[in-house]
């Protein structure tokens, strides 16, 4: 599978998760989706949609370094160090406040995940360092499930 095709395939299921959870019920503000009584199985899908849709932004994001997306990101990086370590910690700290608020990736998680390896990417020292390393590592496993579920 080609590195574009990779990376829109990832783009385009983690935004159908993410648009099938919001329909199922609230999620993300608002006065939410479809009210109403018990779904059952609709109430044990939305969360794992949820997660789903993280995981599938996160190995897209893995990838977009080497997109628009990565262009765009080097660019505004390069105002200033300073500027990738402050989007770099709000990335950070949007993730831990969506889990920490009600332990679903409903809100702000996914998209940060999304940019955080491209911001990452022009991080230097030793933090930058691990984490592209980290970064790396998940890319690679993302790419191995994709290539052996695909055969390509």
């Amino acid at each position: 599978m080609t590195f574009s095709a990779a990376f829109a395939l990832l783009l385009g299921a983690a935004i159908i998760c993410r648009v099938q959870a919001r329909k199922i019920g609230g999620g993300g503000g608002g006065g939410g989706g479809r009210g109403g009584g018990g779904g059952g199985a609709r109430d044990k899908l939305r969360p794992f949609l949820l997660w789903l849709a993280l995981i599938l932004f996160a190995g897209a994001g893995t990838l977009a370094p080497g997109t628009f997306v990565g262009t765009i990101v080097r660019s505004i990086a390069s105002h200033g160090i300073w500027i990738t370590w402050l989007l770099a910690f709000g990335m950070i700290v949007a993730v831990v406040r969506d889990l920490w608020h009600d332990r679903e990736p409903d809100k702000g998680a996914p998209f940060a995940l999304f940019l955080l390896p491209a911001l990452t990417a022009n991080l230097g020292g030793w933090i930058g360092s691990s984490l592209n390393d980290f970064w790396t590592m998940y890319g690679n496993m993302i790419r191995d499930a994709l290539s052996s579920a695909t055969g390509v």
